[in-house]
């Protein structure tokens, strides 16, 4: 178990990586793969903490320990600053949803174009 939360912090960590350097190749506009990475990361954090808590069992629960904490944190992140469920997936559905997306552009270290128009693209009542 402790294997599989190492993997899934070193890939949270090169996902920021990912995310940071597309961000200065393309003049600060990184929105998609911001909002990829926010939501990724953030639920995975909340994954790995449950997880080590699982391994060192009720004695997490204990103050001295320090997990209540780490915990409380790793739980209000995914609603913290443009919530994964609300802002940051309703942003990445209309970029996807855009016909003119290219699925490969983040890939190919593309710039990945967010509108307006985005924001609205079968996502709200209107």
């Amino acid at each position: 178990m402790l294997g599989d939360v190492a993997a899934k912090i070193e890939m949270g960590r090169y996902f920021s990586w990912r995310a940071a350097d597309y961000l200065d190749k393309h003049d600060q506009h990184a929105e998609l793969v911001g909002a990829m990475n926010k939501i990724q990361v953030t639920e995975l954090m909340f994954d790995c903490v449950f997880k080590c808590m699982q391994i060192v069992g009720v004695n997490s629960l204990e103050t001295k320990n320090g997990f209540g904490k780490i915990l409380r944190e790793a739980a209000v992140l995914p609603i913290y600053d443009g919530g994964n469920m609300g802002m940051q997936r309703r942003r990445v559905h209309g970029i996807l949803a855009d016909p003119l997306f290219n699925p490969r552009a983040i890939m190919e270290d593309e710039y990945v174009e967010f509108g307006k128009q985005h924001e609205t693209i079968g996502t709200l009542v209107g």
